[in-house]
């Protein structure tokens, strides 16, 4: 059995962890460099990188499939596979992973996590208003992206407002039973 070894709060060195890696790769290089300068790469298990320029090949690597692998580096028998998500002005803010059992991180459900991993990425960091670069002479719309028509917008406006509303109420409804006197 696979017990959460997360926890809100704990921090865990970005090394060997597949969101941190995730972070680090995807950051400009300076900043990981900066980051990195001096730092002692902590072994927290016979897995971690503990080599500056390893763990540099291994972020370069990470770049090139688009997520990044921890392979038993965090935790032994732990692998989990990481991805970047990015904010409206394309930085990177947060990371996702997926975490499982070594005996179940085959080749083939690697990948399939992985197809599954950057498509949550994909979608979050639209959420968040990142429009991939475009080479020079590209559109967005060359890319898959569609052009919103009037009735979407004004759905999606809807939602917001709904959302909002039902935030509100919910607000109130805490506040009163926070007032209501104990029986």
């Amino acid at each position: 059995s696979l017990r959460n070894l997360s926890a809100v709060g704990r921090r865990v060195p970005a090394h060997g962890t597949a969101v941190g890696k995730a972070i680090l790769a995807f950051q400009p290089r300076e900043e990981t460099l900066r980051r990195l300068d001096g730092a002692h790469l902590e072994r927290l298990t016979a897995n971690t990188i503990t080599d500056l320029d390893t763990l540099l090949l291994d972020l370069d690597k990470t770049v090139e499939r688009g997520y990044s692998i921890d392979d038993e580096e965090g935790h032994i028998e732990v692998c989990c596979l990481g991805v970047p998500i990015r904010n409206d002005h394309g930085a990177v803010v947060a990371g996702l992973s997926i975490t499982t059992h070594r005996s179940k991180m085959t080749p083939s459900r690697r990948d399939e996590l992985a197809r599954l991993l950057i498509a949550a990425r994909d979608q979050l960091s639209r959420r968040l208003g990142y429009i991939p670069s475009l080479s020079a002479g590209q559109s967005p719309w060359s890319q898959g992206v569609q052009p919103l028509d009037s009735e979407t917008v004004l759905a999606f406006e809807d939602e917001r407002r709904d959302s909002g509303q039902r935030a509100s109420e919910h607000q109130k409804r805490r506040r009163t039973a926070a007032s209501a006197p104990a029986k």
